[in-house]
């Protein structure tokens, strides 16, 4: 399974997860319009995926979960799939602002 992550400059960057069923919690972070996801795996590991290499700021922005297993699952909401930046999707339910 692949996330699109965007960067400050609405830029797509789209990152290979593995399989959903392998995943507890997908949370996302927006720094300085940069998107990041951080992956929490079942077997206990997590991976931190940057749409940007090159922020010299770390403003913190938001974050809100993404998938969490059981409870949530937003990677089939059009609202999500469908935004076109980092600025784009604001979630009312699960939000860890």
């Amino acid at each position: 399974m692949k996330i699109k992550l965007f960067n400050y400059n609405d830029e797509p960057v789209e990152y290979e997860i593995g399989e959903l069923k392998d995943i507890k919690l997908i949370r996302i972070l927006v720094l300085s319009g940069d998107e990041i996801a951080n992956v929490w795996y079942k077997d206990g590991e997590r991976t931190s995926l940057d749409s940007c290499d090159t922020r010299c700021e770390d403003f913190f922005d938001t974050s809100y979960d993404v998938y969490v297993e059981g409870y949530l699952n937003r990677l089939n909401d059009p609202n999500f799939v469908n935004r076109q930046g980092s600025y784009d999707y604001e979630p009312n339910e699960g939000a860890h602002c």
